[in-house]
């Protein structure tokens, strides 16, 4: 990360975040008008995968699940909202995936979370609408290479 953000210059930074803490969120916004001036885009990409079928599943994997891939980005867009207004228009942009449009077997925590951060999305941008503030979703799905294939299918088994 820090030496991809120093190839970029003055252009782009680096900082680890955990995105379940929403201290460490107000802290990385804080950063971010610090050394750029504004904060008038959010990308909530952060998102965790476990395979695992509801019968087998437990507890903690869910909860994780969750906490990274729909409470993160939650966070995120509480911790930024007042910059985002403050210097809108303002974008903000959730990475989800067609797990969260049809679900998929062994994926229930994973479907789950992507669903929500649909209804999610669609909330905050009926909520930040008059203030300039767009809230979209990108759905993506995943590119099987014959390596990936191999592990999804020996999960899977």
């Amino acid at each position: 990360g820090n030496q991809l953000a120093r190839s970029l210059g003055n252009k782009a930074a680096y900082r680890r975040l955990d995105v379940t803490r929403r201290d460490d969120w107000k802290s990385t916004v804080q950063e971010t008008i610090r050394a750029f001036g504004k904060l008038n885009v959010l990308v909530n990409n952060a998102g965790i995968v476990n395979f695992s079928p509801i019968d087998t599943s437990d507890e903690e994997s869910w909860d994780h699940t969750l906490a990274v891939d729909l409470t993160g980005a939650y966070n995120g867009i509480r911790a930024s909202v007042e910059a985002l207004k403050k210097y809108a228009p303002a974008s903000i942009i959730n990475i989800s995936s067609t797990a969260g449009m049809r679900g998929y077997r062994s994926l229930t925590a994973y479907s789950a979370a992507k669903f929500g951060l649909r209804g999610l999305t669609k909330s905050v941008a009926l909520d930040l609408a008059a203030m300039k503030i767009r809230c979209n979703s990108v759905i993506v799905s995943c590119t099987v290479d014959f390596q990936s294939s191999r592990r999804v299918t020996s999960r899977r088994r």
